[in-house]
């Protein structure tokens, strides 16, 4: 066939069939081909068909000039350092301060896979202690940006979704939010118990804050101690800043006991998943509730109503962690297993990648992290496959340093090019690792 009787369609219908190689080494063969290879068209599809939610909005940048090819290969170049993990892909500091155990990692300005002008841009990352501080830090350069005024020892951070804020719960049961770009205290409200873990959900600028009770022996509740008859109490408010002393949000106790795990299910309305003991029995359930509010002209409550809910394997110890990845999958961390299971109850994946027990995990929508006492990291990356569907791969391990002066990983948190996990010290100051990639 003689190519050059076929008119541009033609050929930009046949390119639409080619890998990115092919299609850039077609670009090389002639002018025609070239200017035919740099049909946005054809970049904007692949993007589509590789990611599935990218817009115009990635190519508004006030800065430069994107074209969905620009960021097609920058997006890619990323994600294979990040998949890759070799020596010369990331750089790794250390960042001191900290003279207590650190508790909860929480990120601020976020390298977002949308906003390319971020991607190189250092991101922010809260770090909470017992030493009673919060510190915010430049990953990139290990720099202390700002430090709370001391307090009692804090057991939980989180942040709101924008990412203003960060809501901290100390070991007196007092919860603080604090603006993130400056440190500064702007509401406070006491939980009335003395340890709380936080989880959050925010919906229509409406927040759910929940709130892990301690009424005994230990277990875990997404990394953070609490009780083996502990409960879960759902706290709505209208906004972070209304958690004032003098006005009392709306208040629900979630109807399960022995409550191990708990987190909010992204991408559905306010629906939490949780680990906990099946009644009169040691054996342990995950359980699915959504969280609803009703509202009246005069009165607004919380109702808790219960979706889906299955058993766990009989014996599992305690030592259980819980991060949702979306509304089909739940990943739990499980001594020194990974489970990956659908939220009906099937077991898609398990992975034994660790030495010693997982202590913390971190998911999104491009990998799963998992931290470990073995003083190491590990990178698994999600990929859709044709007859599985979403499946887990693994990827590689990043290393913290040397078990004579640390006991290993207790906190790990990610965002879209780097990843911050905090070792623990012998000397009780722990440290973060900041591992950083760019494209």
């Amino acid at each position: 066939m003689d190519l050059q009787i076929l008119t541009r369609d033609c050929i930009i219908h046949i390119f639409s069939f080619l890998t990115e190689e092919d299609l850039i080494r077609a670009s090389s063969v002639s002018k025609d081909w070239h200017d035919v290879a740099e049909t946005q068209w054809l970049w904007r599809r692949m993007c589509l068909q590789r990611w599935g939610f990218c817009s115009q909005a990635v190519l508004a940048s006030p800065v430069v000039n994107y074209s969905w090819k620009t960021y097609f290969l920058r997006r890619s170049h990323l994600e294979t350092k990040m998949k890759e993990g070799r020596t010369g892909d990331y750089t790794c500091r250390s960042l001191r301060g900290h003279v207590g155990q650190i508790v909860g990692l929480v990120y601020l300005q976020e390298n977002s896979p949308l906003n390319p002008d971020l991607w190189n841009t250092p991101a922010t990352v809260c770090s909470a202690s017992t030493d009673g501080t919060v510190r915010a830090w430049n990953t990139q350069n290990g720099q202390l940006m700002w430090c709370s005024a001391k307090q009692s020892p804090l057991s939980s951070i989180i942040s709101d979704e924008q990412r203003d804020f960060v809501i901290t719960a100390d070991s007196t049961g007092l919860i603080k939010v604090w603006q993130g770009q400056t440190g500064k205290e702007v509401a406070s409200n006491s939980a009335s118990s003395t340890h709380c873990t936080l989880l959050q959900y925010n919906k229509d600028n409406e927040w759910f804050l929940s709130v892990g009770k301690s009424q005994g022996s230990l277990c875990t509740l997404s990394g953070t101690s609490l009780t083996e008859r502990s409960s879960i109490m759902v706290i709505y408010t209208d906004s972070l800043t209304s958690l004032c002393e003098d006005e009392d949000p709306l208040c629900q106790f979630v109807p399960v006991t022995g409550c191990q795990a708990a987190v909010f299910v992204p991408t559905q309305s306010a629906r939490l998943a949780m680990v906990h003991c099946k009644e009169r029995s040691n054996n342990k359930a995950l359980t699915v509730f959504d969280v609803i509010i009703t509202k009246s002209k005069y009165t607004s409550k919380i109702q808790v109503q219960q979706v889906e809910s299955f058993s766990l394997p009989m014996g599992i110890s305690s030592n259980i962690l819980l991060e949702a990845k979306d509304s089909n999958s739940i990943v739990m961390a499980v001594d020194r297993d990974l489970w990956m299971y659908s939220m009906k109850g099937s077991l898609l994946a398990r992975f034994t990648e660790h030495t010693m027990p997982i202590t913390s995990m971190c998911v999104d929508s491009f990998r799963v992290v998992t931290a470990s006492q073995d003083l190491s990291l590990h990178v698994l990356a999600w990929k859709h496959d044709s007859d599985r569907g979403l499946v887990l791969e693994s990827r590689y391990h990043l290393l913290g340093g040397s078990h004579t002066m640390s006991k290993g990983f207790s906190i790990v948190a990610c965002d879209f090019s780097s990843i911050v996990g905090s070792v623990q010290g012998k000397d009780g100051k722990d440290i973060l690792k900041a591992y950083t990639f760019t494209s």
